[in-house]
C-alpha cells in the first residue's frame, strides 16, 4: 500500500520527486497487485512526477472522485475500492 500527492484525470497518479515517483514505481511492479491510499482531497490535484501505475492496480479512498476522473482511472484500467462499498 502506498500513498500518492495526487490523482487527477489528466496525470491520473502524481508524486513529490521523481525520485518517490521511481521509489513507488518500483513497489508496484515486483508486487501482485498494488493499492494507493489516497483521501479525496487528493483528487484533482496534479504533483511534479507522474507515476506510471502497474497491472492490478487499485485506488482505495472513503469518497468516490468525480466522473471524469473515475473515467479516467477504468480507461487505464486502475480500479477503485470506496470504504463506502463495505
Amino acid at each position: 500500500m502506498i500513498g500518492v500527492a495526487g490523482i487527477s484525470a489528466e496525470n491520473l497518479v502524481t508524486d513529490f520527486s521523481r525520485e518517490t515517483a521511481a521509489l513507488r514505481e518500483k513497489m508496484m511492479s515486483v508486487s501482485a497487485s498494488s493499492f494507493i491510499l489516497a483521501d479525496s482531497g487528493k483528487f484533482g490535484m496534479v504533483d511534479r512526477a507522474r507515476v506510471s501505475v502497474g497491472k492490478n492496480t487499485n485506488i482505495l479512498s472513503a469518497k468516490f472522485p468525480e466522473p471524469a476522473l473515475t473515467s479516467a482511472l477504468e480507461t487505464a484500467s486502475i480500479s477503485f475500492v470506496s470504504a463506502a462499498d463495505s
